[in-house]
């Protein structure tokens, strides 16, 4: 030991571990140690098992690794004990320990009982042949998710181009582009309505970028649209900071959503903006890259740049900067090109086509509610107190809640508050969904399921607000770090540490080593 503990912990630590050696597991040098390595058989049959779930859970993994005939080995290792616990020695974590020392021998009884007789442990062999068929499932996780992604993305685009409706939202952008080149005016005003071809309401930075495309045909220009989408949320996918696990089950959950299918063969921006929103996750404690997603995702469509509330909220000035910046720039070149009135047209515009009410094919509450016979006013109504139920919701996240998680309910809450709300939108969620699933929260993987493109056309409209409430209350209760830490996929019990905060932050969500048991006292 390079750095011993403080004398009061000292003395703690060898009360427990008498009390535990004399009461529960024997003889054995130290129960708490935090250095514990288990076979994969051991750990799925131990881990399975375990019934108790605060710092005695060491002793009670002991006891059953001696009941059920695991050898156990001591290995030396060298440790520094490092100050800054957060466990405290209260009455009531004294009167938590005994209860739970007590109570080891009694939980498992039937199990001592059936050690002592020397008959092997019939669930054994299940736990074995458990671990065997999770291993292959994981081995195949990736061959599955590429075969259905790819598969995927060809049959909605053979659709697409039976149906005339592939590329149908790039056309309007590429529309937009060549009236720029030719001199005309950006903005097409005579639109009443949403859905109908050629419609380009979109900020003026983000013509510029589509320059490029105009310099092939358009009906070839669909095709190089539709790989730069699909190469997006491959690359989203792979920046997200979670375990290879969680990314593979992602890649499949796309490969079945229809939301993640139908804006690829669209030619939508939803791929731009989801692989933005990964950047911004990945480097989430880089302020430049914070900024710079919020900011050129506002400039693709005005909703990501409640990124940038995000970071005002949670202090972190220069990302703000870095993003105010950046939108400040852009907009004076793009002014200087297509005129102030291009700003008042899109204004205009945007207003006009934009009616969370009466829209077609719009998802939000109040249009729900309005299509199954509520008058204009009080679905009006409905839909701003839903939307601020959600608003309270998200600053509470944001402030009280881990700076990731805060951030994914950002990415959750900037689709929902949307006026115009489209279940292609819903293709964002597969970020929070791979973040709960890495933490073992698999119910996750139904949000993306609940709108499968085997169902195109036969999905309710109301799916895809609850699909948005229950992810944001997916990322409500998953509390931070030490209070609510997840489960290992592999190993149930153990906790993981999120990829997403580095173990120095002291906001990080997770501050627990990878694979490590919870917080201990020392023996």
């Amino acid at each position: 030991m390079r750095r011993t503990q403080p004398l009061l912990r000292r003395l703690l630590g060898r009360w427990f571990h008498f009390l535990a050696s004399a009461w529960v597991v024997g003889p054995v040098q130290d129960t708490q140690c935090g250095f514990k390595g288990f076979t994969r058989a051991a750990a799925h049959d131990l881990f399975s098992r375990q019934r108790i779930t605060s710092i005695v859970f060491d002793v009670e993994l002991i006891h059953l690794a001696r009941r059920r005939g695991y050898r156990i080995a001591v290995v030396p290792v060298a440790w520094t004990d490092r100050r800054g616990s957060r466990m405290r020695a209260r009455p009531s974590l004294a009167l938590q320990v005994a209860w739970d020392l007590f109570r080891i021998r009694f939980l498992h009884r039937a199990g001592d009982a059936q050690a002592a007789s020397g008959r092997p442990p019939p669930t054994m062999a299940a736990s074995v042949r458990l671990a065997g068929l999770q291993a292959a499932a994981r081995r195949l996780l990736p061959l599955s998710a590429t075969a259905v992604f790819v598969g995927s993305i060809a049959f909605s685009l053979l659709v697409g181009v039976v149906a005339g409706t592939v590329g149908f939202d790039y056309l309007a952008y590429d529309a937009a582009a060549r009236r720029l080149l030719a001199g005309a005016l950006l903005y097409d005003t005579s639109f009443r309505t949403t859905g109908v071809f050629g419609l380009f309401y979109y900020p003026p930075q983000f013509v510029f970028g589509l320059l490029p495309l105009t310099l092939l045909p358009a009906d070839v220009g669909i095709w190089v649209w539709a790989a730069i989408s699909t190469a997006a949320v491959v690359a989203a996918i792979w920046l997200m900071p979670v375990g290879s696990t969680a990314r593979w089950s992602a890649l499949l959950l796309a490969g079945l959503s229809w939301p993640v299918v139908f804006a690829i063969g669209l030619g939508q921006v939803g791929p731009l903006l989801l692989l933005l929103f990964a950047v911004g996750w990945r480097w989430i404690h880089s302020d430049a890259a914070v900024g710079l997603a919020g900011a050129v995702g506002a400039m693709i469509k005005i909703q990501p740049a409640l990124v940038l509330v995000w970071a005002l909220l949670r202090g972190r000035w220069r990302a703000v900067g870095v993003g105010a910046l950046a939108l400040v720039l852009t907009s004076a070149l793009a002014t200087a090109v297509v005129t102030p009135r291009a700003w008042f047209d899109l204004v205009t515009l945007a207003t006009r086509v934009g009616d969370p009410i009466e829209a077609p094919r719009n998802v939000t509450l109040g249009a729900l509610l309005h299509g199954i016979g509520f008058d204009r006013s009080s679905a009006t109504i409905l839909h701003w107190l839903f939307l601020a139920l959600v608003g309270a919701g998200w600053v509470f996240i944001v402030v009280r809640r881990a700076p990731v998680v805060g951030y994914l309910a950002t990415v959750v809450v900037s689709q929902l508050a949307s006026p115009l709300l489209w279940d292609h939108y819903a293709m964002v969620l597969l970020l929070p969904v791979a973040y709960l699933l890495d933490r073992g929260r698999w119910w996750a993987a139904l949000v993306p399921l609940a709108s499968p493109w085997l169902l195109a056309g036969q999905i309710p409209g109301v799916v895809y607000p609850l699909v948005y409430v229950a992810t944001l209350w997916g990322l409500v209760v998953e509390r931070s770090g030490g209070r609510a830490a997840s489960r290992c996929s592999c190993c149930p019990g153990w906790r993981r540490r999120s990829l997403s905060a580095p173990l120095d932050d002291p906001e990080s969500d997770d501050r627990t080593a990878p694979l490590s048991p919870p917080a201990r006292t020392a023996g």
